[in-house]
């Protein structure tokens, strides 16, 4: 019996022996972290570019009305 005894806490050993080295085996998996998203702020306008459009516009309406041919009222000097 005492030979069926160690030959079962033998078998019993390498059991556990055998479980561990399959449980450390692979070992832990790296961390895998995402991309680190870069936001870069866009530099704003100035607020005067907004309106330098519409002046140009209106200054080329005011061009455009100056420029037609209006009937104008002349008056004759007749001194004589």
């Amino acid at each position: 019996m005492t030979v069926l005894k160690s030959a079962r806490l033998g078998m019993m050993s390498a059991a556990i022996v055998l479980s561990s080295t399959l449980a450390h085996a692979g070992g832990m998996a790296p961390a895998i972290m995402p991309p680190a998203q870069i936001v870069e702020e866009t530099k704003s306008s100035s607020s005067s570019a907004g309106i330098i459009i519409p002046l140009i516009i209106i200054a080329l309406i005011a061009l455009a009305v100056s420029k037609t041919n209006t009937p104008v009222a002349v008056m004759s000097n007749n001194n004589g």
